[in-house]
């Protein structure tokens, strides 16, 4: 991997901005990138856009357009959920307070996840103390996001420093 933080995140930011603030984006290829290694990055910018890449993992497998997680099958390189969940779960104070608004979409999107396709079975190469850990910390926060149009969303990518309307 040859790539660096600096560079994927530029490109991320001006896919977001040239889709007009769509997260969904090609993960398993150009943005194949462990961003959960920079969720704490001393750079706002870049932690911040960071847990961005996240939600935008998990936005792709949420309206069905791909999967980019590791499912213990397969032999092609793609995003590893357990990696990102630790990480998440780890630093889940600090992101909350930083990114109050990302964290809330990250969260609600977990639980509908969970709710439609269920953890326990899309990650069954995971420990089950492991998915019940992350199930029970989702299902611990109760947040109301009932329209992908509320401006939660907006809110969020401003909040990774993304500016929709340059």
């Amino acid at each position: 991997m040859n790539k660096s933080i600096e560079s994927t995140l530029k490109l991320l930011e001006e896919c977001i901005i040239e889709d007009g603030g769509i997260v969904d984006l090609d993960w398993c290829d150009g943005f194949l990138f462990p961003f959960y290694k920079h969720f704490n990055d001393e750079n706002n910018k870049i932690s911040a856009q960071s847990v961005l890449a996240f939600l935008g993992l998990l936005s792709e497998w949420e309206d069905q357009s791909g999967f980019p997680f590791f499912t213990g099958t397969g032999k092609y390189d793609c995003h590893h959920f357990d990696k990102y969940m630790k990480e998440f779960m780890r630093l889940k104070d600090t992101i909350e307070e930083r990114l109050p608004n990302l964290f809330k979409v990250i969260i609600v999107t977990l639980q509908k996840l969970d709710g439609r396709d269920s953890f326990k079975k899309v990650f069954h190469h995971l420990p089950v103390d492991f998915i019940n850990s992350i199930i029970d910390f989702i299902y611990s926060y109760r947040f109301k996001i009932c329209n992908p149009n509320d401006p939660i969303y907006q809110s969020a990518i401003r909040e990774a420093f993304i500016d929709l309307n340059r």
